[in-house]
C-alpha cells in the first residue's frame, strides 16, 4: 500500500521537505550518508541493541514530516518516494535490480 501511495505522490509539490532533507544530511553528514551501515546488520531481531539504525538526518528529518504532516503512511510513502529520488531503491520492486543503499552527498 505504501509503494502504490509513493508512485502518486509529485515530489515537486515537496521541494522544500526536500531541500530540508539535504540541509540536514549536510548538517549531520557531510561526508555522506550511508542508509544503511554494515556494521549493524544482524540477524537477531529480539535485541533492540541490534537494530538497524538510521541515519541523524533521515530520522530527524522523517520526526519533522510527522510533525508537519500528522499522517503516518503518508509519510512513509514520501519517505520512499524520496529515497527512491535519491537511489537508495529500485522505482518499483519489480523493476531490475537497483541498489540497496548508496552514498550521497
Amino acid at each position: 500500500m505504501i509503494s502504490v501511495l509513493s508512485q502518486v505522490i509529485d515530489l515537486d509539490l515537496h521541494a522544500s521537505d526536500i531541500e530540508l532533507l539535504q540541509e540536514m544530511i549536510d548538517m549531520y553528514h557531510p561526508e555522506g550518508m550511508d542508509l544503511v551501515d554494515e556494521r549493524y546488520l544482524t540477524d537477531d531481531r529480539k535485541d533492540p541493541a541490534k537494530k538497524i539504525p538510521l541515519p541523524k538526518a533521515l530520522e530527524e528529518w522523517v520526526k519533522a514530516m510527522s510533525n508537519k504532516y500528522h499522517d503516518r503512511r503518508f509519510v512513509l510513502a514520501l519517505t520512499r518516494k524520496v529515497l527512491e529520488k535519491m537511489g537508495y531503491f529500485p522505482h518499483d520492486p519489480d523493476d531490475a535490480p537497483g541498489p540497496v543503499y548508496k552514498e550521497i552527498h
